[in-house]
């Protein structure tokens, strides 16, 4: 079992801060730990349980790979002190550790930002369910009356020691 932590980094303008909800289902691509197959766009949602097979646990996301005996697992965990869940106007363009995902038998290798984030943006004005599948986000706020957005989103990530 190894544990990854998700690193997010990004320019926000006007904005206090990004929340991702604990509802928040995750979008990644993986590969296998000990082969060469991978998976694009693996949806994990962390209020999912699904039984692992010949196993009194569960995880939230649950496949095999061809030719594998095992069954590869992730699950959607919180590190109290480590992952925050969301991304403040402070910690503009430096990663944060925002989740972890244990992993047995594959690897993240990707995130892929989705919709569903919640911004407050520093004059008390929120926006809801905001979607950054364009890798951006961009509005008006009219309680600033200026423009706020979310650019240059990066990711990458960690294993966790």
């Amino acid at each position: 079992m190894t544990i990854f932590i998700l690193y997010i980094k990004a320019d926000i303008d006007g904005i206090n801060e990004i929340i991702f909800p604990l509802n928040y289902i995750w979008c990644i691509d993986i590969e296998q730990s000990a082969g060469h197959l991978t998976k694009s766009r693996v949806t994990i949602d962390p209020n999912e349980e699904i039984p692992i097979e010949n196993s009194r646990g569960t995880a939230n996301y649950v496949m095999k790979w061809d030719g594998d005996r095992r069954y590869s697992t992730i699950r959607v965990i919180e590190l109290k002190g480590i992952t925050k869940m969301k991304y403040c106007n402070t910690d503009n363009g430096n990663f944060v550790p925002i989740i972890a995902f244990e992993c047995r038998g594959l690897n993240p290798t990707r995130w892929i930002p989705t919709f569903g984030y919640n911004v407050n943006c520093i004059s008390g004005k929120s926006f809801i369910n905001i979607d950054l599948q364009e890798n951006e986000w961009c509005e008006f706020d009219e309680e600033a009356n200026e423009s706020v957005g979310i650019y240059n989103i990066q990711s990458e990530f960690r294993v966790h020691k």
